[in-house]
């Protein structure tokens, strides 16, 4: 029986999904399986893995979604522990050597994840998603205030992963996140500052589907599950913030309407939502106190404005 389980949810993206076994093949760590799980892709996935016979466990199903993928492929797994990766992401070599040794030394762990570096379609590192902070234990409060568990870099316990449910299938993106927040109600995590893996960036990547992420999240943050045992004032902080974080997107798309009534529902929501957001304005301001809780006002009057001209 392997140690480690790896599951890999793939959907027409024969191109990549080489590249991304061929990561996990190169491990230092060797104790695993990997486990293909493709969602009814239409072009040659199937046929470009008959190289890997005998190193990867291939399952085919209708197409459901990567969160029906991710559940099929952990109810056909054996290994102990259950590691993520996506059909166009890789890992460094270290990666579950550096996890495990860590994870088998704290028992009381739901799972670790790290840092990552980012790629773009060509596999040039571009940028570096990590915390800047030391290696710690990590908590339900932090995570709930915003996510920084990149799924490609966790190893995560199965008896943690039965205890507290599956994905949650109607969820379309987020629902690694859903579920992140569920186990860190009931256990500890370990963030790794370190980058052990690489995050592809390209035109293709589901979570650039900014509506269907912004009613993800809202269905996430109003689930009684999540929610449960928090604060009335932290759930309308977490709330607002969602309302702005995509009203700004908006804004930037020159979508004024959108944004204008974000913005107008973040505000009722937390009026003083600007407060937990530092703009990079406010490092040349001496009163950057106030310039953060107005500044989500002004853009409420920057788009009535700008709508009222394009009306003339």
């Amino acid at each position: 029986m392997p140690k480690v389980s790896v599951i890999i949810p793939t959907y027409n993206r024969a191109h990549y999904i080489c590249e991304t076994i061929d990561s996990i093949l190169a491990q230092t760590y060797r104790d695993y399986e990997i486990i293909v799980v493709d969602d009814g892709s239409t072009d040659d996935t199937r046929k470009v893995l008959q190289k890997y016979d005998g190193k990867v466990r291939y399952f085919y199903q209708k197409n459901r979604g990567s969160s029906a993928a991710r559940n099929f492929g952990i109810s056909q797994s054996q290994g102990e522990y259950i590691a993520f990766l996506d059909d166009d992401d890789l890992w460094l070599p270290n990666k579950l050597d550096v996890q495990l040794e860590i994870i088998e030394k704290n028992l009381n762990l739901a799972f670790v994840c790290s840092g990552s570096y980012v790629i773009n379609e060509a596999g040039e590192n571009i940028n570096v998603w990590k915390e800047n902070k030391k290696s710690k234990l990590e908590t339900f409060r932090r995570l709930y205030k915003g996510n920084f568990v990149l799924t490609l870099t966790v190893l995560m316990r199965r008896r943690c992963f039965y205890d507290v449910g599956e994905f949650d299938e109607r969820l379309i993106v987020s629902q690694d996140y859903d579920l992140w927040l569920r186990l860190a109600k009931k256990y500890k995590f370990q963030y790794i500052n370190t980058p052990l893996a690489k995050y592809r960036i390209h035109r293709n990547n589901v979570s650039k589907n900014i509506e269907t992420r912004f009613l993800n999240n809202l269905m996430i943050f109003q689930e009684q599950k999540i929610n449960k045992g928090v604060n009335f004032l932290t759930k309308r902080v977490r709330l607002a913030k969602i309302y702005y974080e995509f009203a700004t997107i908006r804004y930037s798309e020159k979508k004024i309407s959108e944004a204008l009534i974000l913005l107008i529902r973040s505000i009722l929501t937390f009026p003083f939502i600007g407060f937990h957001y530092w703009p990079r304005e406010t490092e040349n301001l001496k009163f950057t106190f106030v310039y953060r809780i107005l500044k989500p006002y002004f853009i409420v009057v920057l788009c009535l404005f700008q709508k009222i001209f394009r009306n003339f």
